[in-house]
């Protein structure tokens, strides 16, 4: 896949509460669900008011390539359209905080 600057990808289990920050958790526990799916990741971003957002279902992440969770693809100009901003990690407190 080429490298595209206009695309975040956001996997589930940077939202599982069960994994710690070292084994890949991006957002505080509080904003994490123990459970995520990709599908409940994209309800999420849709509530913060994305639009641009495309879903992937049985990809893995390059950590856990045993592991089929999906991805989430956001378009950066598109969240910063949307949501006010581009960065990755600002758009992942916003999805956590749903």
């Amino acid at each position: 896949m080429d490298h595209d600057p206009d695309r975040l990808v956001l996997w589930p289990s940077y939202f599982d509460a069960r994994r710690s920050r070292r084994s890949g958790r991006r957002v505080a526990k509080d904003a994490a669900v123990k459970k995520p799916d990709l599908d409940g990741l994209y309800a999420a971003a849709r509530a913060v008011g994305l639009r641009k957002i495309k879903r992937e279902a049985n990809v893995s992440r390059p950590s856990a390539p045993n592991a089929k969770e999906g991805r989430l693809i956001v378009s950066r100009a598109g969240a910063l359209e949307d949501a006010g901003s581009a960065s990755k990690e600002e758009i992942m407190q916003m999805i956590g905080g749903t």
